[in-house]
């Protein structure tokens, strides 16, 4: 298309674009934690065979996501996966925010005794302490000792009593 102006004389020359069709949209994901309403930081959103991962602040902006209905799955350790579907629509940033709760806290107990190295006599009255748990637990008279309520996790369990060497037990509780 060629436009003749000519010389000396102003013309005014309006110039109209069509739109772009653009068939995918722009999702903006933030996963919150359904408890406290905080960000769930390095969540994991999988859409049409796709991984995507979040960020610290617990969002994600997905480019060129198709238009229509789309099924996520969020899903993070410790909590429970959550599919949920959504309709993305052209010219706007579509935006999701998908609450996560948290998978029940699992607990056991631990029972032993504290003895001497040398003569395997039972220690009475040694300090316990398991880190993640920050109490302190007391052997009885004969060493033994029992936890309950420890998280399944992995911890460590620390003994103390005057006159011995403090230990470091490392813990992997399931």
């Amino acid at each position: 298309m060629a436009i003749e102006i000519n010389k000396g004389s102003p013309k005014i020359l309006d110039i109209f674009l069509e739109k772009e069709k653009v068939d995918n949209g722009i999702l903006k994901v933030i996963v919150l934690n359904s408890r406290t309403m905080e960000p769930i930081p390095y969540a994991n959103i999988l859409i049409k065979h796709s991984l995507k991962e979040l960020d610290f602040n617990g969002t994600l902006i997905i480019r060129d996501i198709p238009l229509g209905t789309n099924t996520l799955l969020a899903k993070r350790d410790n909590y429970i996966s959550k599919e949920v579907t959504i309709n993305i629509v052209e010219d706007s940033i579509n935006e999701l925010i998908v609450r996560l709760d948290e998978l029940p806290v699992k607990k056991t107990f631990l029972t032993g005794k504290i003895l001497d190295s040398i003569s395997g006599d039972p220690i009475a009255h040694a300090d316990i302490s398991i880190f993640h748990m920050k109490k302190q637990f007391t052997s009885g008279v004969n060493g033994e000792y029992s936890i309950f309520g420890i998280p399944v996790t992995i911890d460590t369990i620390s003994v103390q009593q005057f006159g011995y060497n403090p230990k470091k037990v490392n813990l992997l509780i399931f």
